[in-house]
């Protein structure tokens, strides 16, 4: 959802527990976007995109609602900040069309990763490319 031109307010993850109920490794990411920066050249755009926000990472079904701080032992999800940066570029080949490209990642500060996942620390790394189009 963007209620403002540069702001942008966005969840995403593998869909488990809304959109299916199998039991997968999921990180799932809540956060707002703000366009710092904006270059704009002919039917082109490329903007300079940096978020905050909570994670979620889980090994098993969702729960609802999100578990920050330090996990127990068999506890199947936590969560905890993150911030993210990225570019994003945007091309309109028809007035009311356009093609997306996005390349970004962060890193969240989940107490809890390493019980949940494995994870080395609390520190989990996040990267992602996305390639789309609007009507």
């Amino acid at each position: 959802v963007t209620p403002l031109d540069r702001l942008s307010v966005e969840a995403c993850g593998n869909g488990g527990g809304v959109l299916h109920n199998r039991d997968v490794p999921d990180m799932s990411h809540y956060r707002v976007r703000y366009a710092a920066a904006r270059v704009r050249r002919g039917a082109g755009e490329a903007s300079l995109v940096v978020g905050a926000g909570l994670a979620e990472v889980q090994s098993g079904a969702d729960a609802p609602g999100f578990r920050t701080g330090p996990a127990v032992e068999g506890q199947i999800e936590a969560a905890g900040a993150e911030a993210s940066a990225g570019v994003k570029a945007r091309w309109w080949p028809h007035p009311r069309t356009y093609v997306a490209f996005e390349v970004g990642g962060g890193v969240a500060w989940i107490p809890g990763a390493p019980e949940v996942i494995g994870a080395a620390s609390p520190a989990v790394g996040f990267a992602g490319v996305t390639v789309g189009a609007g009507f």
